[in-house]
């Protein structure tokens, strides 16, 4: 599946305008066919958007997010998930984050996502981790990609819990470019 966003370049922001009150443009959403597999079913969205907050004229900054869930009560239940995005060119100055950053062990919970500058009235994302979830990323390799896994450890038998999955990015790319990305993601038990 590929993110291709809409809409005209929003400028940029400037001193004394509210980031808040700029359009998020080009931008897009679009909720994917949900994936079957024997392990289970995944449905996953994503949304992207022209970041705000940025106010460099030489590049434009871009946020994505892919999120959905998996498992449930259908199928044979799931061990591992895994989403995955592809940018589809390059960052401008190789300028990227992406979340989760490593590995996250422990109960489930809400956790705070950090990239890049950000609102300052406490808007910022909030998607919950579940052990064993770990993100990677091959940024600056061949591609430019970011991967996040959950794997269910020390199950004897397969989960058939619904999880929450997400992943986010946001980057730099030379001013008046719109950056598109492909999706994977597949489970199983």
């Amino acid at each position: 599946m590929s993110v291709v966003l809409e809409g005209d370049i929003a400028a940029d922001a400037s001193d004394g305008v509210d980031p808040e009150t700029l359009p998020r443009s080009p931008s897009g959403t679009e909720c994917l066919e949900t994936i079957e597999r024997p392990a289970g079913p995944m449905a996953l969205c994503w949304d992207a958007y022209r970041d705000p907050h940025d106010a460099d004229p030489l590049q434009d900054f871009y946020r994505l997010r892919v999120h959905g869930t998996f498992g449930g009560e259908r199928g044979a239940g799931v061990r591992w998930a895994a989403i995955r995005v592809r940018l589809i060119g390059q960052p401008s100055n190789q300028t990227i984050e992406s979340w989760p950053d490593g590995e996250f062990d422990g109960r489930c919970e809400e956790v705070k996502v950090s990239l890049g500058p950000g609102p300052d009235s406490g808007a910022v994302p909030v998607e919950t981790l579940c052990a064993r979830t770990a993100g990677s990323t091959t940024a600056g390799r061949d591609e430019w990609s970011q991967r996040v896994t959950w794997t269910c450890v020390g199950c004897l038998i397969a989960d058939h819990k619904d999880r929450a999955i997400a992943l986010h990015e946001w980057l730099a790319v030379p001013a008046g470019t719109v950056p598109s990305w492909e999706i994977f993601a597949d489970l199983g038990s």
